[in-house]
Formats: structure tokens, C-alpha cells, sequence
């Protein structure tokens, strides 16, 4: 055994015994077929203890590594069994942008005269983003809310609504309007104007059909069905993140679909299934000339010849595309009412509002498109921070999504604390922390959150322990629209999509590392052999945090 050094802080316990014992935290067990959750006979999966040593430590329990003031940690492996296998974990929460190292080692002389490595995307081939021109646009739009809220008083919108009569604009089967539409990717000022049908008339909602469009293109049942669908997702989305305005006064939520959506992907190489615009919700002038004055979302059309821009099937824009996008940007619309219109703030931090977002296509039961984003994620997690200021990309949504999911599912109340995050001015970090309220009173910051919830992508889906604190609930598949709700980490995802979810990647120890990372990131070791010490410095990293799993 190595001697320890002062330098080095030896684990010591962060909880009460009663807190290490067998508290499932309000634990229920959903089971669901299907859920591709791992079995295994090894050993009886058990709950999981936060323990002080690796060597009282059994397959499912953890340890949390507590620095000390150099940023420095010694964990001692006397008495662990040479069979037990460990998943370590290292981060940190600091919101700062940034790159970061941190060192690893089982012999403390390599951490003298250490050289600091930073962090080069380029560097990882899996760190660069796929292509999505969706993403780009939804960030030129939420810079837009941002500006817009500042340009154009709320109470423009506010009076508009007083001014007008509730439901005093009637609409019929059949009525024909013209409609603005954004025609440039470099300017939210640029439209086209096309006319439409309103080809379904709900109680919430109302379907125009751009005149361009064939009926052989999108069937008139088409778009009943999708339609009708909405219509019920309206109602129950207003119920659970909030209201949305009405700053015309008819009582309705309109929906465009239009081939200029599809052009406006087109440009850019890629598709852009549909968007939300702030720029709809404050009166025409010279300054905003592409309002439509009023609530509407802008969608794409199927395009299977690829006559508008990328072909998209009929059956796959009907089956993914639309249904995830309708209740994605509603939510965009609801948190701009909410935190700017209702609460006189500003709009929700780009990151969270796309989670949310994502968030609500899940809970709306239209989950279909969110595993292929956190597959991106899972594969090289240090890639993809959770807290950015530059716009989120598919990593970073999956991440915002996954974050999200695990906190409506710690929550005492989840959709209690999701309509506390859309009503409110707070956002970022602080509207998370403000706004959540869990079973345990000392699961309230976000640097907690962090690390817990990266305990739980390392757990979930093994098999290991049932504790609900440390993992996702089994999905569950929504009998009506037939996508899972919920998370799995390791499974088919069954999404249409092919998509296969392998874990959380995990990296081999062998002795010593300098992982980089970005701020609101992690990386995952396997310690199978592990070693009679490891050494940890956290090289002045903000709030930085380890954890070692007990996998096997």
C-alpha cells in the first residue's frame, strides 16, 4: 500500500447513516414490456447505499469524492473484492464556459510537474455535431424572442388582446388568408406571402393548408388527423406549462402548413420541420413587417419527390416529423407568454427552453424523436455541455432533455414543478433550483442535481439497483400514440429511427488520465482492475465532483 500524503483528502462519508440505508426516496416501481431493461443473475439487484469506503461498498452503491481544499482526493481500494468491477465518474457543474482538465493516477508522483491539457473539440471524432439546420434556426428565433422582448413593449401584444373581443373572430371550414412567412436564414425580417385554407376547425386549433399543396401531396384526412390530435394537446399542454396568449382574441392557436418551411431547410441543406416566431405576437410596422398578428405555428409539408427542398416521405413526416414538432413549439409560445408577456421577464435561456420543448414532445406523448438526440450525447457526454450560452445542438438538446426528464421524475410533483418553471420571469440554472421541489430537502442545487444525474445514466438499464434516486423510471408506451414515454439508456429505442442506445460511453482507466472537459460536463472511467490507490486533482476546476459506481 503507497503512503498517503497530506495533500490528499482520504473519502469521508457525506451522510447520516439513515441517509445511507435503504430510503428509497418515494420509490414506485412502473413496469412496462418492452422496456429492454437489463436482467442479471449474477447478483440480486439491491438499492444503493452512499458509502465513505470502496471496500464497504456492494454492487449498486456509491461514493461521492469530496475534494479537499487543494482540489485534491485520495480513494483508498483496501478491502475491495478483486472481482468488484467500478464505473468513476469525474465533472464538473460550473456553469462558466470553459475547458477544463482534470488528473487521475494510481501513483501520486504523477501529478507533480503535471501539464495542463485543454480542450479541442476537433480533436474527438465523435465531438463535432451532425449537421442540423433546424437547430441553427431555432437559434436565429430565440435570439429574435430575446431582441424583440426588449424592441417592443409587452404591452403592445396585452393591448391588443384587451382591445379585441374573445371569440368575436369567427372561423369557418374553408376560409381563405394570406400569411407571412419568414423567407431567409440570415434575416428574420425577409418573408413571402402565401395564401391558405383553413382546412380544420377544433376547439383550440386551426389547420390552414397552404394553396400550393396538392391534395395527392397531404390528404385532407392527413390533415383531419393531425388536427384532432393537436387539438386534445393543446388543452392538456396549456394545463401543464401554462397559457398561451391570444392576442388576437379568437380563441384559437393557428397552424401553418406551408412548402416555405420546407424551402427555408432547403437553403441550408437540411429540413426545418416547423417553428414558433415572437415576431406573430406584436403588431405589423416597418421594424416588424413579418407579423401575422396573431398565435400561429409555421410547419412543413410531406415532400416525397423533393419538389420544395429535402424529400420527406409521407408516411415519415406523418409517423416523426410533425407530430413531435407541433408540441415542441408550443411550448416556445407558452414560455414567452409566460415569462415575458405574464411575468414582465425575459425569455427562457436558449438550453432550457429547447429541453423544455423536448420535455413536452415526451410528455405529450410524441417521444418518438428525442432518442436519436441523447444517442448523440450518450456517445461522448464531455462533448456536449448542459448549460450553454452558444446555441444548444442535437448533443446538448439530448442532454437538456435527459437533465429534465430525470428532474420531473425526482420532482415530489412533476407537472407542479414544470408549470412553475414556465410561470415565473427566473430563468437558467436559478428558475431549475427556484422552481423544484423533491422528496429530499437536501436535493435542491444544481450541482446535486449534476452528479446524481450521472450516476443515473451510468445505472440505468443494468440491472443493478432499484433505487429511483440514482435511476429512470421504466418507459412507458403510450397506448394511443404507441411512442414510449420516458427514458432508456440501453435498449432498441423503437422510434422509427432505427436508433440503438448503447449506454453511457464509458472510457478504460489504465493508470493515469487528464480528462478534458467543457463546463457542465462529464466523463465515465471503467476501473475494473482498480488499482490499491487512485489520486484525484481537480487542477482549480469549478465546482468539480467524482464518483465511483459500484458496477460489479
Amino acid at each position: 500500500m503507497k503512503a498517503k500524503t497530506k495533500k490528499f483528502l482520504v473519502i469521508a462519508s457525506l451522510v447520516s447513516l439513515s441517509a445511507c440505508g435503504h430510503d428509497l426516496g418515494g420509490y414506485s416501481e412502473i413496469k412496462a414490456s418492452g422496456s429492454n431493461t437489463e436482467s442479471s443473475t449474477e447478483e440480486p439487484i439491491q438499492f444503493t447505499n452512499l458509502l465513505s469506503s470502496p471496500g464497504e461498498m456492494e454492487r449498486g452503491d456509491i461514493l461521492y469524492i469530496d475534494f479537499d481544499a487543494d482540489g485534491r482526493a485520495l480513494v483508498d481500494f483496501e478491502g475491495a473484492p478483486e472481482e468488484a468491477e467500478f464505473s468513476l465518474i469525474v465533472g464538473t457543474a460550473s456553469t462558466v464556459s470553459g475547458s477544463y482538465s482534470m488528473f487521475l493516477s494510481d501513483n501520486l508522483a504523477d501529478l507533480e510537474g503535471k501539464e495542463v491539457q485543454q480542450f479541442h473539440p476537433e480533436d474527438d471524432t465523435l465531438g463535432a455535431d451532425i449537421a442540423n439546420i433546424q437547430e441553427e434556426w431555432d437559434a436565429t428565433l430565440r435570439v429574435r424572442e430575446a431582441d424583440i422582448s426588449l424592441q417592443e413593449p409587452a404591452s403592445l401584444s396585452l393591448n391588443a388582446a384587451k382591445a379585441a373581443t374573445t371569440g368575436s373572430a369567427s372561423v369557418t371550414l374553408g376560409d381563405s388568408e394570406t400569411f407571412r412567412v419568414l423567407s431567409s436564414l440570415s434575416s428574420t425580417n425577409a418573408y413571402v406571402e402565401v395564401t391558405a385554407t383553413a382546412e380544420c376547425v377544433g376547439s383550440n386549433v386551426v389547420f390552414y393548408v397552404d394553396d400550393q399543396v396538392a391534395e395527392s401531396e397531404l390528404p385532407h384526412d392527413d390533415v383531419l388527423n393531425l388536427c384532432e390530435k393537436f387539438d386534445a394537446i393543446v388543452a392538456e399542454e396549456i394545463a401543464l406549462f401554462g397559457d398561451v396568449s391570444d392576442i388576437n382574441g379568437d380563441g384559437y392557436f393557428d397552424v401553418l402548413m406551408t412548402p416555405q418551411v420546407n424551402r427555408l431547410g432547403g437553403m441550408g441543406g437540411g429540413i426545418i420541420t416547423g417553428f414558433f416566431n415572437a415576431s406573430d405576437l406584436y403588431p405589423r410596422s416597418s421594424g416588424n413587417p413579418v407579423s401575422n398578428g396573431r398565435e400561429i405555428l409555421h410547419v412543413m409539408v410531406p415532400d416525397p419527390t423533393g419538389r420544395y427542398g429535402v424529400q420527406i416521405s409521407r408516411n415519415f413526416a406523418l409517423s416523426n416529423l410533425l407530430p413531435a414538432v407541433l408540441p415542441h413549439e408550443l411550448q416556445h409560445a407558452i414560455s414567452y407568454n409566460q415569462h415575458v408577456f405574464m411575468n414582465k421577464g425575459q425569455p427562457e435561456a436558449s438550453w432550457l427552453n429547447e429541453g423544455l420543448s423536448h420535455l413536452a414532445e415526451d410528455l405529450m406523448g410524441q417521444n418518438q424523436e428525442n432518442p436519436s438526440r441523447y444517442a448523440i450525447y450518450l456517445s461522448n457526454p464531455a462533448s456536449y455541455p448542459l448549460v450553454s450560452a452558444a446555441s444548444p445542438g442535437l448533443g446538448t438538446r439530448g442532454a437538456a432533455y435527459l437533465f429534465l426528464r430525470y428532474l420531473y421524475e425526482q420532482s415530489e410533483k412533476g407537472p407542479a414543478f414544470i408549470g412553475r418553471m414556465l410561470n415565473t420571469h427566473l430563468t437558467g440554472v436559478t428558475n431549475i433550483e427556484t422552481a423544484f421541489d423533491g422528496r429530499d430537502p437536501a436535493f435542491d442545487q444544481f450541482g446535486e442535481f449534476f452528479w446524481r444525474w450521472n450516476v443515473a445514466l451510468v445505472l440505468t438499464n443494468r440491472g443493478i439497483t432499484k433505487d429511483s434516486r440514482y435511476v429512470y423510471r421504466d418507459r412507458i408506451q403510450n397506448s394511443e400514440t404507441g411512442s414510449w414515454s420516458g427514458v432508456c439508456i440501453t435498449c432498441a429505442a423503437d422510434d422509427n429511427r432505427g436508433t440503438i442506445l448503447s449506454g453511457m460511453s464509458e472510457l478504460s482507466y489504465f493508470g493515469y488520465h487528464a480528462p478534458a472537459l467543457l463546463n457542465t460536463t462529464a466523463k465515465v472511467f471503467d476501473v475494473t482492475n482498480a488499482p490499491s490507490e487512485m489520486a484525484l486533482d481537480s487542477n482549480g476546476v469549478a465546482s468539480a465532483f467524482g464518483v465511483l459506481v459500484r458496477v460489479r
